[in-house]
């Protein structure tokens, strides 16, 4: 035989009507990984891929701390934690959401990395409020004076591309 047929089932088995590969997959005769002809499509496929199998190949259980790693869960614990964080908040007057949301981020800009006080820090909305955005704590962040001036009407992802790029 050639390369080209290397993988793909003997020519007795391509030739099959669909319910005699669903008896196939049933008895565990046919695997996931084995090749079939979709005459309708005209294509070669997993039978696992194929819908009128994906009954008899159930998808596989994912480990999902070894596909994400150890970072990926810890993000996603920190996003639950400050979401329930900023549930709270939305009760607070603008003052005391000011407050927070600065010691939310540790008193530094989220932009810079610049360090400060209540006197050298603002409130800045990462979606303007001109452009959509909105006054809850998600959308709040603390920035210093001079970053929240420089950003105007971009979004926080916008001016962090543009300080980039522009060498800032």
């Amino acid at each position: 035989m050639s390369d080209w047929w290397s993988g793909y089932p003997s020519p007795p088995l391509v030739y099959r009507p669909m319910h005699e590969w669903q008896q196939l997959a049933m008895s565990g005769q046919l695997g996931p990984d084995d090749q079939l002809y979709d005459h309708v499509r005209g294509v070669w496929q997993r039978a696992a891929d194929h819908p009128a199998l994906q009954p008899y190949f159930p998808a596989p259980q994912v480990n999902w701390p070894a596909v994400l790693g150890l970072g990926a869960l810890a993000m996603i614990a920190l996003a639950a934690a400050r979401s329930s964080t900023n549930d709270g908040l939305r009760a607070l007057g603008w003052d005391g959401l000011k407050r927070e949301i600065f010691r939310r981020d540790s008193y530094t800009c989220v932009y810079c990395g610049h360090r400060g006080n209540v006197l050298t820090l603002h409130v800045d909305h990462l979606t303007p409020r001109s452009r959509g955005g909105s006054d809850d704590p998600e959308n709040l962040a603390t920035a210093c004076w001079f970053c929240n001036l420089e950003k105007g009407t971009r979004t926080g992802w916008e001016y962090r591309w543009w300080r980039l790029f522009s060498g800032r």
